[in-house]
């Protein structure tokens, strides 16, 4: 009899232990459920971000460009015959494109991103050191012998062969550096060089009173709507392919 009762106490307990591991088990699942779904959570929103993003620029882009086209077809509208209000519309596209594409590359020489040149080593990381306890000191674990990179016969790293062309930058920093001294040495030459221009593209415009205020608008609106652009375009997106492609080719590396 006594046998039997702690056999039922035994086999109780058992019971007890294996629903008490269950409820472990499935909290941990759900903890780990909760996580994944966090995680595909804002995984998903950052991508709703990044459309949204690319679809308010897109919009903003169209929006700029057909607000421009609109001034020029109006003033296009003052020619009397079709011909004419043709040729002065393809003469104002063609240097508002052409002053957008100088502003983008302006602006892709200002928001070129600079290489950040380093080791090649990840930092390491800070030992806190441990309190001293009472009692036979532990022994030490063994330390791992770390594996030297494998070199060719000439004796360089294999991992890689090619360095990043930075001669992209260089130009950049040297042709921004350029522009900006220029202009603040030559800014008070500027407003005559606006009437020259001005004066020499009026006849092209039409000879209208207002060829001169249009032909400056024309450069001082395309010019910039392409300089910003180019560097919100260059900062924004470029960077971030550059960052992706560097730390791929460093994984690829290392492996």
């Amino acid at each position: 009899m006594t046998e039997r009762i702690s056999a039922i106490k035994a086999e109780h307990e058992a019971l007890q232990e294996q629903e008490t591991t269950r409820k472990i088990l499935s909290t941990k699942e759900g903890e780990v459920m909760g996580e994944k779904s966090n995680e595909g959570k804002e995984a998903k929103d950052e991508k709703w971000y990044q459309k949204g993003k690319c679809v308010v620029g897109l919009i903003t882009f169209v929006g700029i460009i057909i607000f421009g086209t609109f001034w020029i077809i109006l003033y296009a509208l003052q020619a009397q015959t079709y011909k004419e209000q043709a040729s002065i519309f393809a003469v104002a596209a063609l240097l508002g494109g052409g002053f957008f594409t100088c502003g983008c590359l302006l602006g892709f020489m200002f928001g070129i991103p600079k290489l950040r040149i380093g080791t090649g080593q990840l930092p390491q990381p800070r030992i806190q050191p441990e309190p001293p306890q009472a009692g036979p000191p532990k022994p030490e674990p063994p330390v791992a012998e770390t594996p030297e990179p494998e070199t060719s016969q000439t004796g360089t790293p294999t991992t890689s062969i090619l360095e990043v062309n930075t001669n992209l930058e260089q130009v950049s920093d040297w042709l921004t550096k350029i522009v900006v001294g220029v202009s603040l040495t030559q800014i008070h030459s500027i407003p005559q060089w606006l009437k020259d221009y001005a004066k020499s593209l009026s006849s092209n415009l039409g000879g209208f009173p207002n060829a001169q205020a249009f032909a400056v608008g024309l450069l001082i609106y395309y010019l910039t709507f392409g300089f910003l652009s180019g560097y919100l375009l260059t900062r924004l997106y470029l960077k971030d392919e550059l960052e992706e492609a560097e730390r791929a080719k460093t994984g690829k590396g290392r492996q």
